[in-house]
């Protein structure tokens, strides 16, 4: 009981610290190319790019910006990965570098 009451006060002071950035108004989406249209990065790179402008171009829109990973998202893969002391480290299963649009 007391660990349950304690998760849950954790949790409310969590929904009280300020992101550092404002989080009204702001529509998000994800997005998954297919691997045989989008195989080289120039062509993904492409996507994006015409997306981004597109998007600016919509009316009311203030400003748009692509990221690989959403600031509070979720996605604790990045900050998650560990090593056991006296044993070898894992091999990543791919390279992983967020990133993001202006």
């Amino acid at each position: 009981m007391a660990g349950g009451g304690l998760l849950l006060e954790s949790f409310r002071r969590l929904l009280s610290v300020d992101p550092g950035f404002d989080p009204h108004s702001v529509l998000t989406l994800a997005v998954s190319l297919p691997d045989t249209r989008y195989a080289r990065p120039d062509q993904r790179a492409h996507f994006y790019a015409e997306l981004l402008e597109r998007v600016r171009n919509l009316p009311g829109v203030i400003s748009a910006a692509a990221i690989t990973e959403l600031p509070l998202g979720g996605d604790a893969s990045i900050a998650t990965r560990f090593t056991v002391e006296g044993r070898p480290a894992p091999v990543p299963a791919r390279s992983h570098a967020p990133s993001t649009t202006p």
